[in-house]
């Protein structure tokens, strides 16, 4: 049997494939059960579409998948010591009440909960479309 060689990845499958093992890019659309697609379609599917502007904003300036996730891990970390420290500013070295001060570190710590997931739904796009590789 003939091997294929990847466009994406550069890995050598057999030429029916119609994935690459490695990446998954497609590599060979079928016609019918059993006959590959003419050499012209080949390729027609193999690169990454472009990323939304949510996954772009998301992931602005991150070019790899172990930095998004670097960002993800410190993004969770941050909502927690944003609400305990502004708790602690608020109710102890301003003098304010306990509900005021309550309500304020919610405020502080609450809207940074939704970074870590907007990280995660962009880096799950970026997996589930292979598109990793098209950043560098």
């Amino acid at each position: 049997m003939k091997s294929l060689k990847c466009p994406r990845c550069g890995f050598v499958s057999w030429v029916d494939a119609a994935a690459c093992k490695r990446c998954g890019a497609v590599v060979c659309l079928v016609d019918a059960p059993g006959r590959p697609a003419a050499p012209a379609q080949r390729y027609a599917h193999a690169t990454a579409p472009p990323p939304p502007g949510w996954v772009e904003l998301g992931l602005f300036g991150i070019k790899t998948r172990s930095g998004a996730m670097a960002w993800l891990v410190a993004s969770a970390l941050l909502p927690p010591s944003l609400f305990f420290g502004t708790l602690y500013v608020t109710n102890v070295l301003a003098g304010m009440d306990a509900p005021v001060a309550l309500a304020v570190a919610a405020l502080g710590g609450g809207f940074s909960t939704f970074a870590p997931l907007w990280y995660w739904l962009s880096i799950r796009w970026m997996d589930a479309h292979g598109a990793w590789r098209s950043r560098r």
